[in-house]
């Protein structure tokens, strides 16, 4: 009886499993092209697939007919309660936290600056031309062939 039963669940795993790839396969799709193997198995409810990037959570739940997927954005709360249908990635853009906004350094005397790099002089951002090391009386707005205002 135990190797039955064992078989059983087995058996009931690899569906699991496979019904739980079709629901990644399928958010994949409307993911593209974010690498949705990064996503996490967050639970599993009424037939639904919670996944998440432990900020986002999002509900992967058969269509009436069985033969698609359908993607929600959904709160973490005990009733993953739906918050809306997601259809693409763009979907998602109002619900992210705006990326973090690059710092620009202060120039200062003695640094070591590569081509491309920003600083702020006075409030005023420039990008570096040459490599140099600066020095006092390099400051940004003194020598346009090493800064250029951005």
């Amino acid at each position: 009886m135990g190797a039955l039963r064992d078989a059983a669940a087995q058996a009931w795993q690899q569906e699991r499993d496979g019904i739980s790839a079709d629901a990644r396969a399928a958010l994949g799709t409307v993911l593209s092209p974010f690498d949705v193997s990064t996503l996490t198995v967050a639970g599993e409810q009424d037939a639904a697939w919670i996944f998440t990037d432990g900020d986002l959570y999002l509900a992967v739940t058969p269509t009436t007919d069985g033969k698609s997927w359908s993607v929600w954005l959904v709160r973490d709360d005990a009733g993953w309660t739906r918050v809306e249908q997601i259809t693409s990635l763009a979907d998602l853009g109002e619900h992210m936290p705006p990326p973090p906004t690059p710092s620009v350094p202060d120039w200062a005397p003695q640094t070591v600056y590569a081509v491309g790099d920003h600083v702020l002089y006075q409030g005023v951002e420039y990008v570096c031309q040459q490599a140099h090391t600066s020095q006092v009386g390099w400051e940004p707005p003194a020598v346009p062939a090493l800064w250029v205002r951005v």
